[in-house]
């Protein structure tokens, strides 16, 4: 395809690769005229790869030039959290992290310990340090969850936790939820938002993992709205919740964490740890 792309564009070229799976790799090798065909070059490769690409890097040997891009991240992310634990001066039973691996994929997560004090915090500080070493490693989130779940059911000592996971791939903009008994989260779209839930048990209450997964593509703004059950509370609608989320919305991310926080305080009926994560993805 990208032979065919060149020649229609008129580049002159003796030859042309591609190679890689998510992340591509190009190369193009012809007589020096191709050294002024750097933009041409690019916009071919990213048309045929539909994925972003890198400047292009000239090499040279006896007999020709040779052009080599590679696939670059089109997406970054902007992210502040803000929790509570149920009662002043106690470990708060939820744990936040996000992070990023060299396959370029973004993690967001938020882990709810089943209860609340020192015994919640640890299962939710558990579930946070595993799937982070095991994701930026490089493992399958699949496996990595599935091993999770195999070692809190072996456990035998009543320890679950909820996992709420958000995966996007920086590079074409692909995201999806992986949802473990987690309250519902929230796309915030220009002034449109969506809700997204499931009705799964956490990790380690049964031995076959039960986990949804919701995929979508993302597109430039976007914000990521990831909260405990201590703030969702009912899987029905909170209109509290959504007034703030759509009317009350301020696009400074920290004040924001701390505004959501804040009023679940204040609207929340039953004492419980408390957290909120959100994340802004904007194109590069």
């Amino acid at each position: 395809k990208l032979k065919e792309e060149l020649k229609r564009r008129g580049v002159p070229f003796r030859g042309a690769g591609v190679w890689g799976k998510r992340r591509k790799n190009v190369r193009v090798w012809g007589p020096s005229a191709l050294a002024s065909c750097f933009s041409v070059l690019k916009s071919a490769a990213e048309e045929v790869c539909c994925c972003a690409m890198s400047s292009p890097e000239l090499k040279t040997d006896a007999s020709s030039v040779i052009v080599i891009m590679s696939a670059r991240r089109s997406f970054v992310t902007e992210s502040f959290f803000a929790l509570s634990p149920k009662e002043a001066g106690q470990a708060c039973g939820d744990s936040i992290s996000t992070f990023e691996n060299k396959e370029d994929f973004f993690y967001a997560l938020i882990s709810d310990g089943m209860g609340s004090g020192a015994k919640a915090a640890d299962a939710s500080s558990v579930c946070g340090i595993f799937l982070k070493k095991m994701l930026t490693a490089g493992n399958k989130r699949d496996a990595a969850l599935n091993m999770l779940n195999a070692a809190f059911s072996a456990g035998g000592d009543d320890v679950c936790a909820t996992v709420d996971l958000f995966e996007l791939d920086l590079l074409s903009g692909k995201a999806s939820f992986v949802k473990s008994g987690a309250a519902p989260s929230y796309v915030r779209r220009g002034g449109k938002l969506f809700r997204i839930q499931s009705k799964t048990m956490p990790v380690g209450v049964v031995r076959a993992l039960e986990a949804e997964q919701v995929a979508f593509n993302t597109v430039d703004g976007d914000i990521i709205i990831m909260l405990s059950d201590g703030i969702a509370q009912s899987y029905g609608d909170i209109s509290w919740l959504t007034r703030l989320l759509s009317a009350g919305w301020e696009d400074n991310l920290r004040a924001m964490s701390k505004k959501i926080l804040d009023a679940a305080k204040r609207n929340c009926e039953k004492s419980d740890d408390m957290s909120v994560l959100l994340v802004r993805i904007n194109e590069e």
